[in-house]
């Protein structure tokens, strides 16, 4: 299983590839966040595909599936102070 936190300091969005089948999940954390995945394969024209809005702290959001070898884009927009909010997605 891999984490990446998304934070302020990363615009609270994360890049990634994924080698195999999985599964993606959002911890929240500090403030309510809005949590999007996207399908990067055309980085040109990103798809939207799962977005789940108000994930509470502490709450963790519906899995999204991920296909292997797929280029994909993590992010949240919070609600709340950005310096205090933050997410920790696992696939």
């Amino acid at each position: 299983m891999r984490t990446f936190r998304l934070h302020l300091g990363n615009g609270f969005e994360h890049t990634f590839t994924c080698s195999q089948n999985a599964k993606l999940t959002f911890l929240v954390n500090g403030s309510p966040a809005d949590c999007s995945v996207f399908d990067m394969t055309d980085a040109s024209a990103p798809k939207l595909l799962s977005q789940q809005k108000s994930i509470s702290p502490g709450n963790i959001s519906r899995p999204v599936s991920l296909k292997a070898n797929t280029r994909y884009k993590a992010q949240i927009n919070p609600h709340g102070d950005p310096k205090l909010s933050h997410a920790t997605i696992s696939w």
